[in-house]
């Protein structure tokens, strides 16, 4: 019987997989596992279906990092953050193509 690897599956499967994954380990994890899935991981399809859910206790230059890497990135959720204003810096640099955000209990 012989194995598969991940490697040989087709683009269309592993973006698939990667849409199951949380954002920022698809910028910060997935993305640095060799040069396809790099390129996969910053591939606009994938980032279509993405929300980017950033939780109080998520730390600011981590954060900032992420959104460097997301600039396929539509959809993003604040909650409770008090920094808004340096987020919103961020995604307005690194995130041309975003059309949503909400906001919950944020200040």
């Amino acid at each position: 019987m012989a194995t598969v690897c991940l490697c040989d599956l087709p683009d269309e499967l592993l973006l698939l997989l990667f849409s199951y994954l949380d954002p920022m380990d698809v910028c910060m994890s997935v993305a640095n596992v060799c040069t396809r899935w790099r390129t996969l991981a910053s591939d606009s399809l994938l980032w279509r279906s993405m929300v980017f859910s950033v939780a109080k206790n998520a730390k600011l230059e981590i954060v900032r990092h992420a959104l460097l890497q997301m600039t396929e990135l539509q959809f993003v959720r604040f909650h409770w953050r008090t920094d808004i204003s340096d987020l919103m810096e961020g995604l307005c640099t690194n995130c041309p193509r975003l059309v949503g955000i909400d906001l919950i209990c944020c200040g």
